[in-house]
């Protein structure tokens, strides 16, 4: 029994040392083996390319492994059934409103910013001052500067309810001052015409001192000025060095001057009722009408018209057109008008017509002298209209007993944008909401506010309708006037 035992060990030897046939043995050895000890699951790769990814066998079959790479349970290779991804829940994000940039330029007006006495009556001689609002980085932050103070001798003389001209090139100001001579501490003895520079900051006098006031306007080429002194008219150049008498003396004083936008024409209003047209190259001048009084003179861009007013009684008024070249004189429309608004870049002429119990806008093409209305209200609390930059639009407000309105129309379209609305308000007396100057941009609009609380200089986004508080004007003072909203360059 013993020696059965020790041959069988060392057969079972010897067929380990891999002795015998090599096929069949020790591949039933391998399988008895594997039935045994568990081995760990390869998979079968070429170090040269990449492994198709395969479903792990399901038994603990054997696979011969290449050692350079390693083990699925330690590989990022994926497999080809792939796990579900799980959605990661993400915030929705908070949209902050992009704020606007502040409006673009600089804002001109003049203003004398002293209450009223204790009986409600403002000074008989006002110091109007000239006033310059810049924006700062945000909508709501505006710096306003005063400027003429700064370089006149402010208790002796100031512009007082002042004639004012900008210069063709938007780089000056012609404007008419005040002087008091007999120290009652008014400014309103004698006049001088005087040119204001915005860059330099300067004031320089063209004319002398004179108990007669003038009037005034600049011509196309910028480097001279043609004003009314009592009752002839001249041409001065800036520096005030040459004088030219143009007219001969009329039998009264000259009321207004006013210069067509190429310079070759000066339309003359005289206090006996009669428009004359002075032709600047021939220095010819010719009556083209003649009725008392005329009211608000007016040059087409193109300087081929001349609108006028005209009016019979405190309720009718007409408008005219007037042809510089032939004389021709047209009526256009009567009754009840505010002052026409011609286009900066067309024939067009805008104005509001009140009737009793409605107003109207209408747009005049002087070309082919055909009316459009844009827009009709009811009651006759509307401002001037005023034109956008380009022509497109136009602006105007309507005030009634407890509102306040401002819209924007499309003059090609038609289309009517309610630009503001207020209810229930209290209006000051005598005052009215009012649309006065467009941005150089065409996307903002300067504008008064009459509210007893919180009145003032506004500038409203014309397509947001986001506005800001430029500068507050007490009720008991005057309204600002001779507003110029000038590019940035200035």
């Amino acid at each position: 029994m013993k020696t059965v035992r020790f041959s069988f060990i060392l057969v079972l030897v010897w067929l380990l040392m891999g002795c015998g046939v090599e096929g069949e043995t020790a591949t039933a050895v391998s399988t008895a083996l594997s039935t045994a000890v568990p081995t760990r699951v390869a998979v079968i790769t070429n170090t040269a390319v990449p492994p198709t990814p395969t479903q792990p066998p399901a038994t603990d079959t054997p696979v011969v492994m290449d050692t350079a790479v390693p083990s699925p349970t330690n590989t990022a290779t994926s497999t080809a059934t792939s796990l579900p991804v799980t959605a990661v829940p993400t915030e929705t994000p908070t949209i902050i409103p992009t704020p606007l940039p502040p409006p673009p330029g600089e804002i001109y007006f003049f203003w004398d910013p002293t209450p009223f006495d204790s009986s409600g009556v403002p000074s008989n001689a006002p110091k109007h001052n000239l006033y310059r609002a810049i924006a700062g980085d945000t909508l709501a932050e505006w710096h306003v500067d005063t400027l003429l103070d700064k370089v006149m001798d402010w208790t002796m003389e100031a512009p007082s309810f002042p004639q004012v001209v900008l210069s063709p090139d938007q780089t000056r100001l012609i404007l008419t001052t005040w002087k008091d001579i007999n120290d009652d501490g008014d400014v309103e003895d004698v006049s001088s015409i005087q040119i204001y520079d915005f860059e330099e900051n300067s004031l320089t006098q063209v004319t002398e001192y004179d108990p007669l006031g003038f009037a005034l306007t600049g011509l196309s080429d910028g480097q001279k000025i043609v004003y009314a002194w009592g009752k002839e008219v001249y041409m001065i150049d800036l520096s005030g060095s040459s004088v030219e008498q143009l007219t001969p003396s009329f039998p009264l004083n000259v009321s207004r001057v006013l210069s067509s936008p190429d310079g070759d024409y000066v339309a003359i209003w005289v206090q006996t009722g009669q428009l004359f047209v002075l032709d600047m190259n021939t220095k010819n001048f010719r009556l083209i009408d003649e009725y008392n009084p005329f009211l608000n003179m007016v040059w087409s861009a193109d300087s081929q018209w001349l609108a006028y007013m005209i009016t019979a009684s405190s309720t009718s008024s007409t408008l005219m057109l007037g042809n510089p070249d032939t004389l021709e004189t047209i009526p256009l429309v009567q009754t009840g008008l505010t002052i026409p608004r011609w286009s900066p870049v067309s024939s067009q002429i805008a104005l509001v017509q009140n009737v009793p119990g409605s107003s109207s806008l209408h747009v005049w093409d002087a070309d082919t002298l055909t009316d459009r209305e844009l827009i009709e209200w009811e009651g006759n609390g509307a401002s001037l209209p005023v034109w956008s930059p380009d022509g497109s639009k136009i602006a105007l407000s309507f005030t009634g007993e407890d509102f306040a309105t401002i819209y924007v129309i499309d003059v090609n379209t038609g289309e009517v944008t309610e630009l503001l609305h207020l209810e229930n308000i209290e209006k000051r007396e005598l005052w009215s909401f009012g649309a006065q100057r467009w941005s150089p941009d065409g996307e903002w609009l300067l504008y008064f506010d009459a509210r007893i609380e919180n009145g003032g200089l506004y500038v409203i986004n014309t397509t947001s309708g986001d506005s800001s508080l430029l500068l507050e004007i007490p009720e008991n003072t005057l309204f600002p006037d001779h507003f110029f909203w000038l590019p940035d360059s200035q």
